[in-house]
């Protein structure tokens, strides 16, 4: 199945090229002690309880780095830049800029594997470019940014696979979420 063909070409060879170069960057140094993080992401799904499909490109970044709670949980300030396209007659576009808390569990100590799983969850304030995108509005341009991560850091680099969600929880009438469903991200550590 193909999903907005011209879109996917052009995005896809943008994200691959950053692939191959982060990870040329990357080696399989030990990365436990970073402090930053940039990722480039594509994103795609049905939008829940609709009949289309998003797709997206994420760009983010840990931009700070809070000490460690203890060896295993790690919270940072991350920033997030997302282009989300609708499958949709209307409301086709959305750009969406973010800044949230991140919390990231490691399943074990990462001082001492050079492969390290984890589960991340962040939340923060998120501005959008339109309120409406394909049939979900939110009723303002303000907005939260939820994600619900899962990944794994091979030394510098960090393969990651999250759900995002943007929702104004009720502040502001409607509050239809917008989700992109499955996005993959490769990024870098330093």
């Amino acid at each position: 199945m193909v999903i907005y063909s011209k879109y996917n070409n052009k995005s896809m060879y943008y994200i691959k090229l950053v692939g191959v170069s982060l990870l040329s960057l990357g080696g399989l140094n030990q990365a436990h002690a970073w402090q930053h993080e940039i990722a480039v992401g594509y994103g795609f799904g049905k939008e829940i309880d609709q009949n289309y499909r998003n797709q997206g490109i994420v760009i983010s970044g840990k931009l700070y780095k809070f000490p460690n709670i203890d060896e295993t949980l790690i919270a940072s300030i991350d920033g997030t830049l997302a282009h989300i396209r609708a499958k949709t007659d209307e409301h086709k576009r959305l750009t969406t800029a973010a800044l949230s808390l991140a919390m990231r569990a490691y399943f074990a100590d990462p001082l001492f594997y050079q492969k390290r799983p984890y589960l991340q969850v962040t939340f923060g304030p998120a501005f959008l470019s339109a309120e409406e995108l394909g049939n979900r509005s939110q009723g303002a341009h303000f907005a939260f940014q939820s994600t619900f991560e899962t990944g794994m850091e091979i030394g510098s680099i960090d393969l990651n696979l999250k759900f995002m969600h943007y929702c104004n929880a009720g502040i502001f009438h409607p509050n239809q979420g917008i989700n992109l469903v499955s996005t993959f991200s490769l990024g870098y550590m330093f």
